[in-house]
């Protein structure tokens, strides 16, 4: 948790209120992180009677490995075009080139 809470107690218990606080969720494929502001509240023996989050904003992270092979496949995609244009006879149509370059 980051930054300051506030204390309050009460007859019924103790309320703990973070104004900023981070809450990550991972999962096989992506990372999600979410700020905003947290509030438990506690009996009078120290059991939690309920917690909320309450979200201001969230950030939904990928990572790179799944990525990296989009990323090379118009690089690739643009060599093997390339490729056929300079080995390919004057008489080939652009069809021919494209259907030679799809991935």
């Amino acid at each position: 948790m980051v930054g300051f809470c506030t204390l309050f107690f009460n007859k019924s218990g103790v309320v703990l209120d973070y104004a900023k606080a981070i809450q990550e969720s991972v999962f096989e494929q992506l990372r999600v992180v979410r700020d905003g502001q947290l509030r438990i509240v506690f009996s009078l023996d120290l059991k939690i009677c309920s917690w909320e989050f309450c979200a201001r904003q969230h950030k939904e992270l990928i990572p790179r490995r799944l990525l990296i092979p989009q990323v090379s496949q118009p690089g690739a995609a643009t060599q093997k075009y390339q490729a056929a244009t300079q080995t390919a006879s004057s008489n080939l149509s652009v069809p021919e080139l494209q259907n030679n370059c799809t991935m």
